[in-house]
């Protein structure tokens, strides 16, 4: 009985030792509200329940250093974050070893009932627009900057100050991501009116200078390609 006894303590130490040293994968992460969200000084929320899924899924231990959507790039390309969940950029394009794909991702504006409604995107010339501050919305806001006579965006850093700006009357249309209407902030009250812009397919991305992107891209897309519909990222969120 003796014997058993060590060799079982001997394989829980073992097994302890492994998951400890696990390896670690770095993903790019800013808030992202409600899939992305700070709680306590942590980075919760489905998407990240759906990264951390996967990577376990793929033997990884998920790290999520979170910062700025604008500082995600340069970090990426620096090095220090492993890998991107998002859409293959005309900028990256020769920079990245790209996965499958595991999400789409829409770009509208919106308005409430009652607001004159949207046809084109040229429709809000010379007007404003409310956004979150730092995201590109699939380079929709650089076509925004494009706009003759030019529009006002007001850029906010959170959801939460989009209900007083429209009921002060500061603007009347929202850039969002489609996934951003199931919010609270946005769900609750009347049906927000639409109109869609963009579609993009985001993909794990890797920096071609990384000498494991390669193989955590593979692993990754094999890990998530894995896992049940109901508990991939779509079924996550609106679309």
């Amino acid at each position: 009985m003796a014997g058993w006894t060590c060799l079982a303590t001997l394989l829980a130490c073992v097994a302890g030792l492994a998951s400890a040293t696990a390896e670690e994968v770095r993903f790019g992460t800013t808030v992202f509200p409600p899939y992305a969200k700070m709680e306590n000084g942590e980075i919760v929320g489905p998407a990240i329940d759906v990264l951390a899924r996967v990577a376990h899924k793929a033997g990884l231990e998920p790290v999520f250093p979170v910062m700025p959507a604008k500082r995600i790039a340069y970090e990426f390309l620096a090095g220090k974050i492993d890998i991107w969940p998002a859409p293959v950029s005309a900028e990256l394009a020769d920079q990245v070893i790209v996965g499958d794909v595991v999400s789409t991702v829409g770009v509208s504006i919106v308005w409430r009932p009652g607001t004159p409604p949207l046809t084109a995107l040229g429709g809000l010339a010379g007007g404003r627009l409310i956004a979150n501050y730092g995201y590109s919305y699939l380079d929709v806001r650089d076509r925004l900057a494009a706009l003759d006579p030019p529009i006002e965006i007001i850029d906010v850093s959170d959801l939460g100050q989009v209900p007083g700006l429209l009921d002060a009357g500061r603007a009347r249309y929202v850039l969002v991501y489609d996934s951003m209407l199931a919010d609270p902030i946005l769900a609750t009250g009347p049906r927000f009116e639409r109109l869609p812009l963009r579609k993009a397919d985001f993909r794990f991305l890797a920096a071609r200078s990384n000498p494991r992107g390669q193989e955590l891209v593979d692993r990754l897309d094999a890990a998530y390609r894995a896992l049940p519909p109901e508990l991939r990222f779509n079924a996550q969120w609106p679309q």
